[in-house]
């Protein structure tokens, strides 16, 4: 029997101390109960949110499901393979169109298939759908709350844009060792007409800083760092301007 193994971490778990580990160890040793050969290099991981349906070795399993290039796929909860209850639904429909096997590492004392021809399991599948969904809908109210508490307490965020830190009365302050490169990124910004590629590209070679596109984007729509480093936006011409 064909396996392949699929495990999830999202940020906020990594941050909690949730393992890694335990789930790969999980996946493993299920594939040895039901006697499947299952290859290292056939056990996939995504380190991101269950809400994003983009995720790089999610779509490679849902292509194994396609073409049906394996006979099961191990994991350890169905909150693993997301979060989005849509997108669970179409999951079940194409194990069940397939008929690729679908081994739930937490269903029953020692794990158990889903058997998409009884009701039952169409209800397990189902409500555990529901919770994932709901548990992350939960966590992002509970944020946005915890969030909005900071902002009326002008408390700096946990996450701390580039440039500054957090002082010992949880304010933001200017980072002495990075605040001149982040002031140096504005400068190159507005040099290269906003473009994304050319900043990256002279933050390498300038600074020796590596990020990505979209880290940018969020360092440039960042109110503390706009405010303190001079960027406002322009509604009219919907663009990022100098002030």
């Amino acid at each position: 029997m064909r396996a392949i193994g699929y495990i999830r971490l999202s940020r906020a778990e990594q941050n909690n101390g949730v393992s890694l580990e335990r789930q790969i160890y999980n996946v493993k040793q299920a594939a040895k109960r039901i006697g499947a050969e299952l290859p290292e290099d056939r056990i996939y991981c995504d380190l991101i949110s269950g809400r994003k349906n983009d995720r790089p070795n999610f779509q490679i399993i849902s292509e194994y499901l396609e073409h049906r290039s394996a006979d099961v796929v191990i994991f350890n909860r169905v909150d693993r393979m997301g979060r989005d209850l849509e997108a669970l639904a179409r999951l079940g429909k194409q194990f069940e169109r397939t008929e690729v096997g679908a081994f739930v590492c937490n269903k029953g004392l020692e794990g158990d298939f889903i058997n998409w021809k009884d009701p039952a399991d169409w209800e397990f599948w189902a409500s555990s759908a529901v919770a994932a969904e709901k548990e992350s809908r939960v966590l992002s109210y509970r944020t946005s709350a915890a969030w909005e508490f900071n902002r009326h307490m002008s408390l700096a965020a946990y996450r701390v844009p580039f440039g500054y830190q957090r002082n010992t009365e949880r304010r933001y302050e200017r980072d002495p060792a990075r605040i001149e490169a982040a002031i140096r990124l504005k400068e190159i910004f507005f040099q290269e007409n906003g473009n994304i590629s050319r900043l990256r590209a002279r933050a390498v070679s300038e600074l020796g800083l590596q990020m990505s596109p979209q880290t940018y984007r969020d360092l440039l729509t960042n109110p503390v760092w706009r405010g303190h480093t001079g960027i406002g936006w322009d509604k009219a011409k919907r663009t990022y301007k100098e002030i």
